[in-house]
């Protein structure tokens, strides 16, 4: 394992760290997929539902807005889609924003024991929390597709194009 040695320097470049930083990433991406393997399997083995818990919360706050829309205590205009169906892809999109802004605290405080008695890239703990944000992406574009087909919705362009839009968010927040 390489030694390095940390000085008090005024002289950092940017593209500098911009390197390094890429350079720990690609050497601790492995690192990365064992620890998103452990988490993820641990996270989901022991549950009743297992995975059914990444989409539960999203149905479950849709259920309420669309119990809201539909008993008059909330008016909205209307939409192109169906009421139900925008309010499970507006859950599922806030959801995936919140994990993200979690994601870096929880990342860190799960894995608190090695940080302090292994020595390995910290980059890792970035890959790892992008690899569950990910799993957990993929889901819900999954139950998304699922529901778009049930309703029988034609997605628009406009929805393809946000879906560039929203990685470049999860990758904002997680940086």
């Amino acid at each position: 394992m390489e030694t390095r040695i940390y000085s008090n320097s005024t002289k950092y470049s940017v593209k500098e760290i911009l390197l390094k930083s890429l350079k720990g990433y690609s050497s601790s991406f492995h690192l990365a997929k064992q620890l998103a393997r452990r988490d993820i399997t641990s996270q989901h083995r022991q549950s009743i539902f297992g995975i059914f818990w990444v989409i539960l919360p999203v149905i479950m706050n849709a259920m309420v807005w669309i119990f809201l829309q539909s008993s008059g205590t909330i008016q909205l205009t209307p939409t192109k889609i169906p009421y139900p169906l925008f309010a499970l892809v507006g859950t599922a999109i806030w959801s995936i924003f919140g994990e993200c802004l979690n994601m870096p605290m929880g990342t860190i405080n799960g894995n608190r024991g090695i940080i302090t008695k292994i020595n390995f890239e910290k980059e890792a703990l970035i890959s790892l929390g992008l690899i569950k944000i990910g799993f957990n992406f993929l889901i819900k574009l999954s139950m998304i597709l699922f529901f778009i087909l049930y309703f029988q919705v034609v997605p628009a362009t406009s929805m393809l194009l946000f879906l560039p839009f929203l990685f470049l968010v999860m990758l904002f927040f997680i940086s």
